[in-house]
């Protein structure tokens, strides 16, 4: 059962991926998630950097906001704003055969590792 749950653990962590620039901070311990920039409390603060999560489909939201959660509070953000988000990103890697007659010639063989959600965070330093 152990194994069963390790397993798990790392085909679920597999799935999601984070690129950042900008400005790196002393790790925090506690992050405010928000979806508006009108909901961010008012005062002192900075953008420090931004912060792109690509999820796969089969990826739980939950999941994702974990991800966002670590990623930010590693680079030491007080705030993360989710101000993007698509569900249906496309990662195109195939190479078309000189057969290939159209560029959407295997349309029918729906592949859920190709299509990805991204995701765009905004991570903001309390001064």
């Amino acid at each position: 059962m152990r194994i069963f749950a390790l397993l798990l653990v790392l085909i679920l962590s597999g799935c999601i991926s984070a690129t950042y620039s900008g400005k790196v901070y002393e790790a925090t311990k506690e992050l405010a998630i928000y979806y508006s920039h009108a909901d961010i409390p008012k005062g002192g603060s900075q953008t420090i950097g931004e912060l792109n999560v690509t999820a796969d489909t089969t990826c739980s939201s939950e999941s994702i906001i974990k991800k966002i959660r670590e990623e930010s509070m590693a680079r030491g953000a007080d705030i993360a704003l989710i101000n993007y988000f698509n569900s249906r990103f496309i990662i195109d890697k195939h190479q078309h055969s000189k057969h290939c007659k159209s560029g959407h010639c295997h349309q029918e063989k729906k592949d859920k590792y190709k299509y990805k959600k991204l995701i765009k965070v905004t991570l903001i330093k309390n001064k």
